[in-house]
């Protein structure tokens, strides 16, 4: 975008969804992207993609507490997995306060049986660390399979970090572009929209409707 736009200036702002939604509103951002439903009423949507849940554990914690696990079962796990199979697994937990956090909370007394939360964080960066440790599983947003697909190359099979889909978690949320809808579009705005739109769509293509796991 700066080669087509070299004198544009770009800044990024880190911030919860709710508080990005404000500063659009008050047009101290140009565009942001949430996860999950916008409120605002003054705000125009884009959908980028719809983020689905899944269960992250290592070759080594697997194996640990499913010690006959084959591969036809992996391939079966790879198709969708019920939680509760795994709940004897200890688990990186989210706070009471993450939305995450209470529907897993839910999921878990719908099926009648409790997660063995042994740490819990609302930090991204720390879940893939402690699966690839093989302390704990977690259940991450799907964004995180390209970095988890990188972080396999070349591990050995016991640090080896698998992905698998939770086929009866209803916890699928959109993430969105937005921006206020009195912004008039330029052409370098249009150009923006639809870079994020193609760099999205390339994460879809690339890992969500591919195994890698």
């Amino acid at each position: 975008f700066k080669k087509m736009y070299p004198n544009m200036d770009i800044e990024i702002t880190g911030a919860y969804s709710l508080e990005l939604e404000r500063m659009a509103e008050n047009n101290e951002l140009d565009f942001f992207i949430s996860t999950g439903m916008i409120h605002g009423q003054d705000l125009k949507t884009i959908p980028l993609m719809v983020e689905d849940r899944m269960l992250l554990a290592s070759g080594g914690l697997l194996n640990q507490h499913f010690p006959t696990l084959n591969e036809t079962q992996m391939d079966e796990w790879k198709r969708g997995i019920s939680l509760q199979i795994f709940s004897e697994l200890p688990f990186v937990g989210y706070p009471e306060a993450s939305r995450t956090g209470h529907v897993l909370r839910q999921y878990a007394e719908d099926h009648n049986f409790q997660f063995n939360n042994v740490f819990f964080s609302n930090h991204p960066n720390t879940y893939a660390p402690l699966c690839r440790s093989g302390l704990c599983a977690s259940v991450v947003p799907n964004c995180f399979l390209p970095g988890i697909a990188s972080m396999n190359r070349g591990q050995a099979p016991e640090k080896y970090v698998y992905a698998f889909p939770i086929k009866d978690l209803a916890h699928n949320k959109t993430i969105s572009l937005g921006y206020h809808k009195d912004r008039y579009l330029s052409k370098c705005y249009r150009d923006f929209v639809a870079l994020i739109e193609s760099i999205f769509e390339n994460y879809q293509n690339t890992f969500f409707r591919n195994s890698y796991f």
